[in-house]
């Protein structure tokens, strides 16, 4: 679902962020990575898999991630581990086991599957640090 970019309200929220995107659904991670973008973020991925996510988390010097818990096969637990000792802020986007993932994870953001993708980057762009949204903003302008 593409959205025109002044729907996205406050524009450039995500400028200069990296986001993992761990979902297995194609259509809702498509419709997550296009808000990401208009957002003017970056996109790493979107993948369907922990194994994949970990490759990811490792290499691809995320600084923001989205996580689906349960993918069907397996659920994202390890990731969120690996985020977690990397200092990654995410958040978990899912539709099942909500509680599993409040008692494994009391203090993680969690948001229930349906949910408009834009509000996904509003939760996101909260965890920008003031400093890195000010340095990511200047280095952008041509003032």
């Amino acid at each position: 679902m593409f959205r025109h970019s002044s729907e996205m309200g406050e524009g450039m929220q995500l400028r200069g962020q990296r986001v993992l995107v761990l979902e297995d659904e194609p259509i809702i991670a498509l419709d997550i990575a296009s808000t990401i973008t208009q957002a003017q973020g970056e996109v790493l991925g979107p993948v369907a898999n922990v194994a994949d996510a970990l490759k990811l988390a490792e290499t691809g010097g995320p600084s923001l991630a989205i996580l689906d818990f349960d993918l069907g096969h397996e659920v994202s637990s390890a990731v969120a581990l690996k985020l977690a000792a990397l200092d990654v802020p995410f958040i978990f986007y899912t539709g099942t086991r909500v509680h599993e993932v409040e008692e494994a994870w009391p203090e993680a953001t969690i948001i229930t599957k349906p949910r408009d993708p834009r509000a996904l980057v509003r939760t996101l762009a909260s965890f920008v640090r003031p400093a890195q949204a000010f340095a990511e903003t200047a280095a952008g302008s041509t003032v």
